[in-house]
């Protein structure tokens, strides 16, 4: 944990918690570029599918860091419009990943239009968005769903805090893409979240006249003061960002956790489940032979034999 100094250095594919000494608020800043753009280029999504799935899977490790949990936070949503799920998950130790599915004629039919969709309604349709924890067989999952009412994720994934958790939240998220070979993503995220007074007052030092409601709202002000550009900076630092944006408060800085593209997938576990169905099933499920299984988070195809099946069988 340290004071925020504008000399600290940075690097991509990080959550940085901070919080200020002086009032109820705490936020993160999130940087991701490697890990998103690792998990997008495994699909041929469209730009705009592909800029939402970034978009989710830059709010699932925000949201995901807020909370204590060993194991897994889960996004998703569902709805009847152009997206028809997405789904993205966080560990603990901040392994993520994600896929989208949609609607092909939909999209296309979107896009005969003269306006891009853009708005939540317009991609998602009528639908909720549900969090997920999931920390293990031995413990109850905890679930929140709100419905997909917000104009972005963004101020859907506020509403959610707001209604369910009762805190007062603000999410400012930038996209982009830089055009290489391949596409490379970059996404910044910048969270304030204000926490409930179970501080005693006279243990928080506010500056001569403002009162925890003012300082909230002069927080907001100056969080809206920041720009995509340095959001999404490679030489603005997230400490220098934080100084820029805050430097007359008194802002704790704590280490980086490290975010990485990583699914769970495993030939084990298809063959598993593979094995669990009767012979005449996956007869019926073979081509040329072979039973194909495409992981949907990182596109990863496994084939199956029946040699496979029967050296499993044998031994069970």
């Amino acid at each position: 944990m340290t004071s925020i100094s504008p000399e600290i250095t940075d690097e991509t594919d990080t959550i940085r918690a901070f919080h200020f000494e002086n009032q109820n608020v705490r936020g993160r800043v999130i940087k991701l570029s490697e890990s998103i753009t690792e998990i997008i280029n495994a699909h041929a999504y469209p730009p705009l599918i592909a800029n939402i799935l970034a978009e989710a899977l830059t709010i699932t490790a925000t949201l995901a860091s807020f909370l204590k949990y060993d194991g897994i936070f889960t996004l998703q949503t569902s709805g009847d419009g152009i997206i028809k799920m997405l789904v993205c998950d966080m560990t603990s130790e901040g392994h993520l990943r994600g896929y989208a599915q949609y609607n092909d004629n939909k999209l296309q039919r979107a896009f005969e239009g003269k306006n891009t969709p853009q708005t939540v309604q317009e991609l998602f349709g009528k639908g909720y968005l549900a969090f997920t924890v999931d920390q293990g067989d031995k413990t109850e999952r905890y679930q929140g769903i709100v419905p997909l009412e917000g104009e972005t994720l963004a101020a859907c994934a506020e509403d959610y805090f707001m209604h369910s958790e009762q805190i007062e939240c603000v999410i400012k998220l930038s996209t982009r893409t830089i055009q290489q070979p391949t596409t490379i993503w970059q996404t910044g995220c910048l969270v304030l979240q204000k926490m409930p007074s179970v501080a005693p007052t006279s243990r928080i030092r506010l500056p001569q006249g403002e009162d925890n409601e003012d300082a909230w709202k002069r927080l907001q002000v100056l969080l809206a003061t920041c720009t995509d550009d340095e959001l999404l900076s490679n030489t603005i630092t997230t400490d220098t960002l934080l100084y820029r944006l805050f430097h007359e408060d008194t802002v704790r800085v704590f280490d980086a956790q490290k975010v990485i593209a990583q699914c769970r997938c495993a030939r084990e576990k298809v063959l598993f489940v593979l094995v669990g169905i009767s012979p005449e099933e996956r007869k019926a499920m073979q081509q040329d032979g072979v039973i194909s299984a495409t992981c949907q988070f990182c596109s990863t195809t496994y084939t199956f034999a029946d040699d496979d099946f029967l050296s499993v069988e044998t031994q069970q």
